[in-house]
């Protein structure tokens, strides 16, 4: 009997001391409880070996897909184990139209017509012959190492410019601000002095065109991610580019006692700048909100250009076309001909503001500026002495453009 109470009386105590460990003096539970694992009576081994015991060592929480981890600005979050995972490559590749807007710079000022009684009245002034025009812009291109690199192509071009102006006078007081008498072209007398045209005309006419064409083959580089503590993202670029502008500036004049369109003589020169190099550039983004970013891209590059000219004055007469003749025999026939290779510079900036519409899509709008210097533009070729071809056949390659404009358009994701 002594010993069964003394049994009871053990287990009583072993089951008291029990809970008073596990819920404090107070009888509350212990949240904190033990920092290290407690001996409990005989039964030691048997908790160490088979009961469930707290970790000394916190363990990492499961991670998640890098793509689902969001730093609350819009990009692809923390960066993937290896360059090559589809967590963060499911929509890879990338697609974007854009829409342009844009004018050039005016030319120097040039007049190339005049009042014969008047002379300080001009006409047809070529720097007042610019306007804006439309255009458009493709890049296709893919990402890799979640969004770390890319590589894309982009092609931009504008609509070719047409413009005209005109002067007319039933007079014929209208004459040509060049020096004409050196060149002759066919007439109803034979060889007639091209001043017979260009001077004492009825009507004469400036007209120009140019066109431009623009494509890339960019590397990409992301060097910092937005963040919560930090909006701003960077990335680098280098890439080859091709840009080539076509400019041709012409004049006519219709002589006066005629009514023969064939008589009509005709003045032009047509320059193509084709630029061709490695360029690098840089693009900064700022995010005001999780889904509306601002942007500065820049593109900076050193060019050759290889230029070709051609100068013609003509006339149809005779059902034929006719070119001019220079009166001084050491001086080249029209057309001239002439090339030149050198350097040439261009930068490239864009400015603006993009919305992330949903997670693949993206609409951009902002304001473009493209400076090129070193380029061979007609205006520049055309020398006051007509009939000096010698001079003709060398470019002068020391002009600038200009093209600004806006731009918007859409982005895709897939």
């Amino acid at each position: 009997m002594r010993a069964l109470l003394l049994g009871v009386a053990m287990l009583v105590a072993t089951t008291v001391a029990t809970a008073w460990g596990q819920n404090g003096l107070d009888g509350s539970p212990d949240s904190a409880g033990p920092l290290y694992p407690q001996a409990q009576g005989p039964n030691l081994s048997n908790q160490m070996f088979h009961a469930p015991q707290a970790s000394l060592f916190p363990q990492p929480a499961p991670e998640r897909p890098c793509c689902e981890q969001s730093n609350g600005y819009g990009s692809s979050g923390e960066a993937c184990e290896g360059c090559f995972g589809n967590c963060c490559d499911s929509t890879p590749w990338f697609a974007s139209v854009e829409t342009l807007y844009m004018t050039r710079n005016a030319p120097n000022h040039q007049f190339f017509s005049s009042s014969a009684t008047t002379p300080s009245t001009q006409y047809l002034d070529g720097a007042a012959m610019t306007d804006w025009r439309w255009g458009g812009e493709l890049t296709f291109g893919r990402s890799f190492c979640c969004d770390t690199w890319a590589v894309e192509g982009v092609y931009w071009t504008l609509d070719p410019s047409g413009l005209t102006n005109s002067v007319s006078s039933l007079a014929g007081d209208l004459n040509s601000t060049l020096n004409s008498s050196g060149v002759t072209l066919p007439g109803p007398a034979g060889a007639t002095s091209l001043s017979s045209f260009f001077n004492g005309a009825i009507y004469q006419q400036l007209y120009r065109r140019d066109e431009l064409h623009d494509a890339e083959v960019n590397v990409l580089r992301k060097f910092t991610d937005s963040t919560r503590e930090s909006p701003w993202e960077f990335s680098g670029l280098l890439g080859f580019r091709f840009f080539r502008f076509d400019d041709m500036l012409g004049f006519s004049s219709v002589p006066s006692g005629t009514v023969d369109p064939t008589l009509t003589a005709v003045l032009y020169d047509r320059s193509i700048n084709d630029l061709y190099g490695v360029q690098i550039g840089f693009d900064s983004s700022f995010y005001l909100q999780p889904t509306l970013r601002a942007f500065l891209n820049t593109r900076l590059g050193i060019y050759a250009n290889h230029m070709t000219s051609t100068c013609d004055i003509y006339n149809t007469y005779g059902g034929q076309v006719n070119h001019g003749t220079p009166t001084n025999a050491a001086y080249s026939p029209y057309p001239v001909n002439a090339t030149l290779d050198d350097v040439a510079f261009m930068g490239q900036f864009d400015v603006g503001v993009d919305w992330a519409i949903n997670r693949n899509i993206s609409a951009q709008i902002g304001y473009r500026v493209v400076i090129a210097s070193g380029l061979a533009l007609a205006d520049n070729q055309i020398p006051n002495n007509l009939g000096n071809t010698a001079q003709i056949g060398t470019i002068n390659n020391n002009s600038e453009l200009l093209l600004q404009g806006a731009f918007g358009g859409v982005t895709f994701k897939f």
